[in-house]
Formats: structure tokens, C-alpha cells, sequence
């Protein structure tokens, strides 16, 4: 992990993070926080201008998350209930994304494989005016529908998906 100043370009660098869990879930991400320091608050300031994610999904990990989602949904389900739920409200946050077919198509791939989903997901974001953590509370908050919401938010921003299924054991 290399974490730096780019002063030049007046933004926090992060690069080569690697986290590899023992079952088989691997993630790496490079970053670019534009107004961001290098201190908890500094970083917290800072808006997200570039990402580079890939998500090595092991199928073991998702199933915890995704129960304690759904049940978040709605406090009287439980297992796979819960887990649908959760699926489908992930479904309706990627139908609203303003990203390309081809990005929603294996977006939706990768969610209709959850829990158990193996594959790799790459995700690249890019925008000249980032998104900070005062926008996503905006979009959180809003009142307006979702898509809207997102499109607003995401409005100078370009953010591309792959998923490759399939991955072994």
C-alpha cells in the first residue's frame, strides 16, 4: 500500500491496497481523493475523483451482509427472505444508476448471483469534480426519486463495471 500527496495535482493518492481473505476473497483498489490530507478527517474531506476496484468474490462472504441488509428492509424477515430482499433492493439501486447497458447488464449479473456469487467484479470510476461524503448524504437524504438522486450525483462522472463469473474454487 502506497498512500501519498500529489501536490501537483492537489490530491491524496492511494495505491496497491490488497486485502486477501483466507477463504478466497481478494480486493484491490487504487484511489484519488482531490482535497483530501493525509489524516482520518482529511481523508473523510476529500472527494473521490478516481477509483479502480476489483472485488475477487470467493462466494462465502456475501451471505452475513446480505441477511443483515434485508432484514434492515424489513425487521420480519429473516434468511433467504432476507437475502431476496436485499437482492432487490441492490436490483433497484442498479437499474437507477446512470451508467451504459453494458455496465447495468453485468452489474445485474453479478447482484442476481449473490450471495454465493464467484467472480471477479471490476469496478472504474472517473469524474473531474469527485464525490465527497457531503453529497453522498444529499443523495442519501433526498426526497426525490432515486434515479434522479443518482444521476445528480454522479452527473460529471463516468463509472464502468465488468463482471467475469465463474471463478473456482
Amino acid at each position: 500500500l502506497r498512500v501519498a500527496m500529489n501536490p501537483t495535482a492537489g490530491r491524496l493518492e492511494i495505491r496497491g491496497f490488497a486485502l486477501v481473505l483466507s477463504g478466497g476473497t481478494e480486493i484491490a483498489l487504487d484511489a484519488d481523493l482531490a482535497g483530501a490530507t493525509l489524516t482520518p478527517l482529511g481523508v473523510a474531506a476529500g472527494r473521490l475523483t478516481g477509483l479502480t476496484l476489483d472485488w475477487k468474490a470467493d462466494g462465502r462472504l456475501m451471505r452475513g451482509a446480505m441477511e443483515a441488509v434485508g432484514s434492515g428492509i424489513d425487521d420480519r424477515l429473516s434468511g433467504t427472505e432476507a437475502i431476496k430482499a436485499a437482492r432487490a433492493g441492490l436490483q433497484s439501486v442498479i437499474d437507477a444508476l446512470p451508467v451504459e447497458d453494458e455496465s447495468r447488464h453485468h452489474l445485474s449479473r453479478m447482484a442476481a448471483s449473490l450471495p454465493e456469487a464467484r467472480g471477479v467484479l471490476r469496478l472504474s470510476f472517473q469524474s473531474d469534480e469527485g464525490i465527497g461524503a457531503a453529497d453522498l448524504l444529499v443523495a442519501g437524504l433526498g426526497k426525490s426519486p432515486l434515479q434522479d438522486r443518482l444521476a445528480s450525483l454522479f452527473a460529471a462522472s463516468r463509472l464502468q463495471a465488468v463482471w467475469s463469473q465463474g471463478l473456482q474454487p
